[in-house]
């Protein structure tokens, strides 16, 4: 099965029945990210400590809903904590790193999904 032909459903239930593993579905998808214009900025490790996470509650019977385990890409629009949210602009590119997330982004508390910032 490939995970990226699922659909977030299709997705999600596997992660359930134990057929895929976050960390294996978010290596897979960083695996296949090309250096160009389309990725400012990948978060691997964090996407992979998230991922992690999200597989740790998948043992321990914990669900937090559908998204969870999801790997995520981040419009350069959203802040994100300690990174440089620069909206695709030279200009802005050398701004500080956000203090803290966007409302919309998850926090990285265990119990929420991967995410990156591609």
């Amino acid at each position: 099965m490939d995970p990226k032909s699922l659909s977030i459903n299709q997705l999600s239930k596997a992660y359930l029945d134990g057929s895929l593993r976050p960390t294996t579905v978010t290596r897979m998808y960083l695996d296949s990210i090309k250096p160009d214009f389309s990725y400012r900025l990948v978060t691997e490790r964090r996407a992979l400590e998230q991922a992690s996470r999200a597989e740790e509650n998948f043992r321990a019977g914990i669900t937090t809903g559908p998204l969870q385990g999801i790997p995520i890409a981040l419009k350069d629009l959203m802040d994100t904590k300690g990174d440089v949210t620069s909206a695709g602009s030279r200009v802005l590119a050398n701004r500080p790193p956000a203090a803290q997330d966007c409302p919309a982004q998850p926090h990285k508390h265990p119990l929420h999904l991967p995410s990156a910032s591609l």
